[in-house]
């Protein structure tokens, strides 16, 4: 067969022995082709009754640095994965080679080492030793590995040096999270990308569009909380702070009591900082009382008419409810 991605002449290993020889034998490659369930070169069941797994699967071109050792094409491996729950664990996908990042001209059929391809290098094993059932076992270092990254930090950069410590950090499509060799939990999105890479095969520059922003995504009534520990008597930490997020509720505690919550939006959003023990005045309620004010002092007058005998004529109730803000609360002063 021949795949869709170049024009090689994809072949299994030998059929006439099935199982033996291949019984041990791991082989290292570079994946040319990925396929997931909606491909229309998905593997298909050759019997009705029996279907290969539901998996991702790859074409990949195995080659070996052995003097006269001549290239294999491996088509339809299956990709293994962390776990196999119904439900649960992690896919990877593999990325196919699409260019030479040499410059030169891309050419899978032999035209083009595999070191200067773009995509993912694989180990591939057999199951049962059945040359037929090929497997990618994993992942192995690009020949290539962090190409245009070797001057960027730990992390943007995954060859270690002895200064790095004992990092130990996942990345991928330029942002990488994990923990650093101080124990701290790190998530690095300032070089997120899309997975592509320019020419040469360097990671794009940093993004300048929105790219890497981070989300935090729960259901309804779920309560996100980051808390903080008060740590000078490690056998028995107390929570010194927390800042807890939930569905139109935001409360910052510090010292284990209230110090800031905020609920609601647009015209219902309520700010409490402390107990809320007092209301705020609003300006600009508080600016039409003054000019209330105003007129009644220039305009009173006397019962007499003239002089100061007698009592001023009382104002009529002039105050503005509105002055007391049912939004913005404050401790007693």
């Amino acid at each position: 067969m021949r795949t869709p991605q170049s024009g090689i002449q994809w072949r299994a290993l030998d059929k006439r022995d099935e199982r033996g020889s291949s019984r041990g034998l791991l082989l290292r490659g570079a994946v040319v082709a990925t396929y997931v369930i909606d491909d229309p070169h998905y593997p298909q069941p050759q019997v009705t009754d029996v279907a290969p797994p539901v998996a991702v699967y790859c074409d990949v071109l195995c080659y070996s640095s052995m003097p006269g050792s001549r290239w294999l094409a491996i088509p339809k491996a299956m990709v293994m994965q962390d776990k196999g729950s119904i439900h649960n664990g992690r896919v990877w996908k593999p990325k196919a080679a699409t260019k030479d990042i040499t410059g030169s001209t891309f050419n899978v059929d032999g035209g083009t080492n595999p070191a200067y391809f773009d995509g993912d290098h694989v180990l591939v094993g057999f199951l049962d030793g059945n040359k037929n059932q090929p497997i990618i076992l994993g992942g192995i270092p690009h020949p290539s590995h962090n190409i245009g990254n070797l001057n960027r930090s730990k992390g943007h950069r995954n060859r270690l040096k002895s200064v790095d410590g004992d990092p130990d950090f996942f990345k991928h499509h330029g942002t990488f999270y994990g923990i650093d060799d101080n124990g701290d939990w790190i998530t690095d999105t300032t070089f997120a990308n899309d997975g592509s890479t320019n020419s040469t095969g360097n990671e794009p520059n940093p993004p300048t569009d929105g790219k890497g922003a981070q989300k935090a995504l729960l259901p309804v009534g779920a309560e996100h909380r980051v808390e903080f520990f008060d740590m000078t008597n490690p056998d028995s930490p107390l929570s010194k702070a927390y800042l807890s997020f939930a569905v139109a509720l935001l409360n910052l505690a510090l010292d284990g009591g209230a110090t800031m919550k905020a609920e609601g939006k647009d015209a219902n959003a309520k700010l409490q900082i402390g107990d809320g023990a007092k209301h705020v005045a609003i300006v600009e309620a508080l600016q039409t009382l003054w000019g209330q004010l105003n007129i009644y002092l220039d305009t009173h007058t006397h019962p007499t008419g003239t002089g100061p005998s007698g009592q001023p004529s009382t104002a009529s109730s002039i105050w503005n409810t509105a002055i007391n803000s049912t939004k913005l609360s404050i401790p007693d002063a």
